[in-house]
């Protein structure tokens, strides 16, 4: 959580073209040689590994068919969890767009406790097909991740 009257900072990505907003207070690390361009969160005794915020599938590198690149990037979304031994489905997809004008997918996957603790939301990046923006919320605070959420551009 954050008080309501926290500041926030615009955050870019260091190979990728995206950016978004944080609280000031939220400390965000980043991985040396990391192809996914990805922040995640340093907080308590949870490994930062295990709180990745954000980052990039770049699916000319993931997709061994690149099969994908092609496809609607619902149907991507929607076969995400495949790649995760601890995830058997998918609960709901819900397309939106957020306040930047990018296009996206709000995603909860069941695990295999049969519940859906985490929510994944999942933007197109315009004119570039191979990329998807890829946020996760495991940690903050709903309100706190959807603002984040609402922020997230790309130049």
């Amino acid at each position: 959580t954050t008080p309501g009257d926290e500041s926030w900072k615009e955050v870019k990505g260091r190979m990728y073209g995206y950016a978004f907003r944080a609280p000031e207070t939220l400390t965000l690390v980043t991985f040396p040689n990391d192809p996914y361009d990805i922040y995640a969160i340093s907080q308590g005794e949870t490994p930062p590994e295990q709180n990745v915020l954000i980052g990039i599938d770049d699916l000319s590198k993931t997709d061994k068919r690149k099969k994908y690149i092609a496809l609607p990037k619902e149907q991507y979304v929607n076969s995400w969890w495949e790649q995760f031994g601890g995830l058997t489905g998918v609960a709901s997809i819900e397309p939106f767009t957020n306040e930047q004008g990018l296009k996206g997918y709000k995603a909860k996957y069941i695990n295999s406790a049969g519940q859906t603790p985490n929510l994944d939301v999942f933007f197109e990046v315009p004119g570039k097909p191979n990329l998807v923006i890829h946020l996760a919320n495991g940690i903050l605070d709903p309100i706190i991740f959807d603002k984040i959420v609402e922020s997230v551009s790309w130049k």
